[in-house]
């Protein structure tokens, strides 16, 4: 009931993508510095993302305005962040730019929230649960959904023509 996805940088963006993927499991997702770029074709798409995430508890994002790296003017970061305020009335959290600023100054640590404000952050986190988890085999569906996407049938190309049964093929010294 308690499983949490934390996550910086291109964590922030791994957590959104496994919360897309199994919207039943997080009781929070928690994006430091994140993004979520869009992939036309490839099942990335920012809208479909906040839909399938809604009825996560807690959705969570933590950026400094003044990131360098993954800057909040992006498409990937911008359209991400305009959709979670639009369709689930969720705000990112700015992190002071003195806490994010980090070891090369580019404003891209907003990570050193947890460690500045370790109280504060997981007293928030914490009030996140879902009323019961996933079902037991929830997971194992997801992840076989996942790693064996269905093969269009156009997609699979025909079997090799068997040999006559009359005709001899030679392989080395082999007769077959």
């Amino acid at each position: 009931q308690r499983i949490y996805f934390v996550g910086s940088s291109c964590g922030g963006y791994a957590v959104f993508r496994l919360g897309e993927l199994v919207p039943e499991v997080p009781a929070a997702i928690v994006s430091l510095a994140g993004y979520y770029p869009e992939i036309p074709g490839h099942d990335h798409d920012i809208d479909r993302l906040v839909d399938r995430i809604r009825n996560v508890p807690k959705v969570w994002p933590l950026h400094c305005e003044r990131d360098k790296l993954c800057r909040m003017d992006l498409p990937h970061v911008s359209k991400l962040y305009q959709r979670l305020r639009e369709k689930m009335g969720v705000d990112v959290q700015l992190v002071d730019h003195g806490i994010a600023r980090g070891s090369q100054s580019n404003y891209h640590s907003s990570h050193n929230y947890v460690m500045t404000y370790p109280d504060r952050f997981f007293q928030m986190l914490l009030t996140a649960s879902r009323p019961k988890p996933p079902p037991a085999n929830y997971l194992r569906h997801k992840v076989l959904e996942i790693l064996a996407p269905p093969i269009p049938v156009s997609a699979v190309p025909p079997p090799p023509p068997l040999p006559h049964p009359h005709l001899k093929v030679s392989v080395g010294s082999a007769t077959c």
